[in-house]
């Protein structure tokens, strides 16, 4: 796989409020330099009053063995020389086990 990307685990997530609703995400480095692969599927552009966002649909594969579900997320895509392929943090919308990697379903907004 061409590129490398970091995994971050939310430590907070078990961890309810006096109201017992999940308390405020505390994003924790899971793996450094996962090997990975990145692709875009579909982008569209989204404007309000307030903003105008670019919301990306976004692919990514990984290998088989490597610890990840929906409630982790995906920051700051590099292909293997260092160079930036995206920056910044994406939500995992679903992880799905193929025979020979995994492959996630990532949102990122822009």
């Amino acid at each position: 796989m061409v590129h490398r990307c970091t995994l971050e685990r939310d430590a907070a997530h078990a961890t309810p409020d006096g109201y017992g609703l999940p308390g405020e995400a505390s994003w924790q480095l899971l793996a450094a330099d996962v090997p990975c692969f990145l692709w875009s599927t579909a982008e569209r552009e989204l404007i309000t009053a307030e903003r105008s966002e670019v919301i990306e649909d976004l692919r990514l594969l990984l290998p088989l063995a490597t610890d990840v579900t929906e409630r982790d997320r995906v920051r700051d895509v590099k292909d293997r020389l260092g160079g930036w392929i995206r920056q910044g943090a994406m939500g995992i919308t679903a992880v799905m086990s193929k025979h020979d990697h995994l492959e996630l379903v990532l949102t990122g907004v822009e």
